[in-house]
This record gives C-alpha cells, sequence and structure tokens, in this order.
C-alpha cells in the first residue's frame, strides 16, 4: 500500500511539473558568458507565467516576469536546457513575434537591509536605444497588504559614459 502511495505521489509530481513547463516556446537566440562567448541556441520563453513561483497568468502572451530572472538555453547541437542566472551572463536576446528582446546583466546597487542584496547583478531589458542612449527597464515587486501578494512594478535606468546605470526619476 506504502508503495502505490510513493508511485502515485511520483506520477501526480512529474505530471504537475510537466504542465507548469508546458507553456513554454522555444525560440532562436543567443547568449553572451562573462567569458565573453556568443553561443547560439534555443531560450524557452514563458507564453504565461503558469509557473509555481509567479504571481499573474496572462494566457496566450509572452510574460517578461521569469525572462528577468533566468535563462533558459539551450546550444544548437546540445542535449539540455541549462538556466543562466544574471551572474553567469553578460547579455542574451531572441526574437518573438518579430519583436527582438535584449537583456543584459547589471549591477543595480540598492539600499535594501539584506547586505548581499546591495550589489547585486540583475537581468535588465533594453526598451530603446536612441542617439547612443540605451534604457533599460528593471523589475521589481513589492508587497500590497491588501490583496497579500506581490505585485510587479518596474524602474528605468540609462547609461552613462563610463558605463553605469542611472536610475530615471519621474
Amino acid at each position: 500500500m506504502k508503495n502505490i502511495l510513493y508511485t502515485t505521489l511520483f506520477v501526480l509530481a512529474l505530471f504537475t511539473a510537466g504542465a507548469f513547463d508546458a507553456n513554454a516556446k522555444r525560440v532562436s537566440g543567443y547568449i553572451i558568458t562573462i567569458e565573453n562567448d556568443t553561443l547560439q541556441g534555443y531560450l524557452n520563453i514563458y507564453n504565461s507565467a503558469l509557473r509555481m513561483w509567479t504571481i499573474s497568468f496572462t494566457p496566450r502572451m509572452f510574460n517578461a516576469e521569469m525572462a528577468f530572472v533566468e535563462a533558459p538555453f539551450k546550444e544548437e547541437k546540445r542535449g539540455f536546457y541549462k538556466n543562466y542566472t544574471p551572474d553567469q551572463l553578460k547579455e542574451y536576446g531572441f526574437v518573438y513575434k518579430g519583436v527582438p528582446y535584449k537583456f543584459k546583466s547589471f549591477i543595480v546597487k540598492s539600499k535594501t537591509f539584506i547586505l548581499n542584496e546591495r550589489k547585486k547583478r540583475h537581468f535588465l531589458l533594453l526598451v530603446n536605444k536612441e542617439n547612443g542612449r540605451e534604457i533599460y527597464k528593471h523589475q521589481k515587486h513589492r508587497y500590497d497588504d491588501v490583496y497579500n501578494q506581490l505585485i510587479p512594478y518596474y524602474e528605468f535606468y540609462v547609461v552613462d559614459k563610463d558605463g553605469e546605470l542611472v536610475k530615471v526619476e519621474y
């Protein structure tokens, strides 16, 4: 009886894990590693944020929420996907429905009381490049007491002449 219970739980866990990634769409893309190696391959992007740790659901749309956290990448001639973090990549990008997406890894300074979060690398999305100026979007979350959940919000940054991020105040 115990074995049947464990087997059932195991199969259920496999099914559930597969259901969360069933919304992934494979797109051609690239990554640039910290060592400046450019690799071509495939990225998994999520049509909806139906994943255990996400907070929103947007059916049939690309939800960039997970793209700010990780880059699930597979080289063209290799077997499995590997999740890359901002500490492992300088940049990654892809085109989805004719729209190019470019995420770069930057150190975002913060005034948080958590020491290791004060100078942490994050993926920021390039939203505009004009006259040599690049504007990036950084996704953050705040806690909403009324709805008892995390709510995403965005901060925008420009890159100065020294390559440092400067927060746009608006």
